[in-house]
């Protein structure tokens, strides 16, 4: 424990299991998501994100969706669900910098529908292709209202002639309607539909889901800060609302990179009363994004200033928001019983040391790491501070690994060790945190090796896995050489537990997710097998292959 993680018992309670929370009828966290971030630089342009939490959303709970992109005095943030929800159109509290650089936002869904819930973020005008044509190297786009100006970037997206798809430099704007970018490989035949758009770096989320909370106004008090240096942040004295008798207030704090990096973070520590939620240290070379966030429920209203420390960084600029979210006991749905994931981060880094730090904030009884296989990343052992024993499921060398600690000890300060051996190339770990797991939760793994799905669309079997009761969880993580892996159609349920957006794996790297797969599946009423199954684009030449595992409940 630092100093700046004091014991609380209001704390305490938010560290739990959500089975031990659910008796407690003050405001709480149900479950979050956390993703990694192409970095300007270094990683590639995007829109139109997608993503899920790690379990269906409770009827009545509150939504609360932090974001970081580049900011735009004209910039129009569109976030959308396939649940039916309205999203509010501004959000609840933003760090702006009013200039060059990256803008923070907080927006706050209430009162949620239920369900598994895909949601999409899109930045300015996504505009309908109605034609596209190239005349030697310059290619012409007619689509009303791009949106776009000349030396900006542009994805083209869902052209049937695939070689129009992409990330291009707009050349000129003829007019409202249309543009023209330059594409090197000439003769492609005029074609239509498909979509034009504003092509983004950086983007970045941390999602969270949260019960106990008011159907109506639930935020009670923010407070912002822009472009504060490290390693010493806050985001500035607020007082949330009286809600003494209701539960008190459940108080948010996101920091993220305010604009390019230029150093790196070693530890995040969280400010005083706070839990830290999650903390990214993954980028080694001063070319990552840094970011983190906190936790905090204040029984009885008064001044705070949330603070963390971004220990090691003294060059970087952030941006921070605070939120206090109102409470109201009964309303909303709490977590269920059983096997459940809490949490899920994603960390990815182009270039990891041998001996790799990430930071691991949990509170679970079974911890799970996603990797990509040896071929690329070949991790011989995980360690962390807690003492737990970690093992590997792979089936070779062109197979996902998937290491996880069972029977674990869990805290907020958690740090894992990820030794790696030989010359890595770009990484992404997916990081689970699992409540409600057997002692001994290992139940049954299955591997498929890399095989070749040039001009396929999607690969079954891939692979097939036999739960051995009833009552838990499989994980499952797929490694494609071009991609994007889409999503997993088989079994019926799975929920994807990576980041899709335009762009992804077509015009260079993606530093988000690898542009592979992961997902995850409870079985909750029976143990029939499953065939794992992977979407994704035709391409000329490709492979995939996949690791999956089954987890025991208790």
């Amino acid at each position: 424990m630092t100093a700046f993680e004091r014991p609380d018992p209001f704390v305490s309670i938010l560290n739990s299991p959500p089975a031990s929370a659910v008796a407690i009828n003050v405001p709480a966290i149900a479950q979050s998501k956390h993703s990694s971030c192409n970095p300007e630089g270094v990683g590639i342009v995007g829109n139109q994100w997608r993503f899920k939490l790690p379990n269906a959303v409770g009827a009545g709970n509150c939504l609360v969706l932090f974001i970081t992109h580049p900011w735009s005095a004209s910039r129009v943030v569109t976030i959308t669900d396939d649940r039916g929800n309205a999203w509010p159109s501004s959000p609840s509290a933003t760090a702006n910098p009013g200039g060059a650089g990256y803008q923070s936002s907080c927006y706050i869904l209430p009162n949620a529908a239920a369900g598994v819930t895909t949601i999409t973020v899109t930045i300015d005008t996504v505009s309908n292709i109605s034609s596209i044509n190239q005349l030697a190297n310059t290619v012409t786009v007619n689509a009303t209202g791009h949106g776009l100006a000349r030396g900006q970037t542009a994805i083209i997206a869902g052209v049937p002639v695939n070689a129009y798809n992409g990330a291009w430099v707009v050349t000129g704007v003829i007019t409202a309607d249309s543009f023209q970018y330059d594409n090197p490989p000439g003769g492609l035949q005029a074609s239509s539909g498909g979509n034009a758009m504003l092509g983004v770096i950086p983007f970045q989320y941390s999602l969270f889901e949260a019960y106990n909370v008011a159907l109506a106004a639930p935020l009670n008090g923010s407070s912002v800060s822009v472009g504060q240096r490290g390693p010493n942040l806050s985001t500035g004295s607020f007082t949330p609302g009286a809600n003494d008798s209701a539960g008190g207030n459940l108080i948010l704090s996101y920091f993220g990179l305010g604009q390019i990096a230029n150093t790196n973070v070693t530890t995040w520590l969280a400010g005083a009363k706070f839990i830290l939620v999650d903390g990214d240290i993954s980028w080694t070379n001063s070319q990552g994004f840094p970011h983190a966030s906190q936790q905090y429920l204040q029984p009885t209203a008064a001044a705070v200033n949330p603070s963390m420390v971004s220990s090691g960084d003294s060059g970087n600029f952030y941006n921070g928001i605070s939120i206090a979210l109102r409470g109201a006991p009964g309303i909303g749905t709490p977590p269920p019983a059983g096997i459940r994931i809490n949490k899920v981060i994603s960390l990815t880094t182009n270039r990891p040391p041998a001996s790799w730090r990430v930071q691991f904030p949990c509170s679970g009884n079974l911890l799970v790491c996603a990797a990509n296989e040896p071929n690329v990343c070949n991790i011989t052992r995980i360690s962390d501070t807690m003492g737990n024993a970690w093992v590997v499921q792979s089936l070779d060398s062109a197979t996902p690994q998937i290491w996880y600690a069972t029977g674990s000890s869990s805290g907020t300060a958690l740090v894992m060790t990820v030794s790696i051996q030989g010359a890595p190339q770009h990484v992404t770990l997916v990081l689970y945190d699992i409540s409600g797991a057997a002692a001994n939760a290992f139940g049954a793994s299955a591997g498929l090796t890399a095989q070749n799905v040039s001009g396929l669309t999607q690969l079954q079997h891939c692979p097939d896995i036999t739960p051995t009761q009833i009552n838990g969880l499989v994980i499952a993580r797929s490694v494609i050489g071009i991609g994007p892996v889409f999503d997993s159609p088989s079994p019926a349920g799975a929920i994807d537990d990576f980041v899709r957006y335009a762009n992804q794996g077509i015009s260079g790297i993606d530093l988000m997710d690898n542009a592979d797969g992961a997902s995850h599946f409870y079985n909750l009423g029976n143990r029939a097998l499953e065939n794992w199954t992977w979407t994704f684009p035709a391409n000329p030449s490709d492979a995939i292959g996949a690791e999956a595992i089954f987890f025991m409940g208790r």
